[in-house]
């Protein structure tokens, strides 16, 4: 990933962000035909080299990326979270530290797979998100 020069931050109001939810990733596909996907169709398509991420890391990586974050002590950003103990939730703390995002509020779970998504397009660049079960809806028992 290349750096780009950050904007000027010293004027803003505040100098850190917290981003909590949804880290993952996904895949394309472009399908054939613009009739609608059925639930029980199975559909020649092409995998095209797009990458899919969650909100979450989206939103923070444009906004680490402008401001420096990581580059400097003006401007931070945190992600609070969680991934699974595989190698895509790997890759994704892996990515968000190199646009400078902290990662320390991000945790790895065996308990579930990081969240990933099969998005799909249509020939007239309409489509859909099928996104597979994801860590961010596991519940933990509270210790006391």
């Amino acid at each position: 990933m290349s750096r780009r020069v950050p904007l000027c931050v010293h004027s803003l109001k505040y100098n850190q962000i917290v981003g909590t939810g949804g880290i993952g990733s996904g895949i394309f596909f472009r399908l054939e035909g613009n009739h609608t996907l059925g639930r029980n169709e199975s559909r020649l398509g092409e995998l095209v080299p797009y990458k899919d991420f969650c909100k979450l890391h989206i939103i923070l990586h444009y906004i680490s990326v402008l401001l420096g974050s990581g580059q400097n002590r003006d401007f931070t950003s945190y992600a609070v979270g969680r991934v699974g103990s595989d190698d895509i939730g790997r890759q994704m703390i892996a990515r968000m530290q190199e646009a400078g995002i902290n990662t320390e509020g991000v945790e790895e779970t065996a308990h579930a797979s990081t969240l990933f998504s099969v998005c799909f397009q249509y020939p007239d660049s309409t489509g859909g998100i099928s996104l597979l079960p994801t860590v961010q809806v596991v519940w933990y028992p509270v210790k006391t």
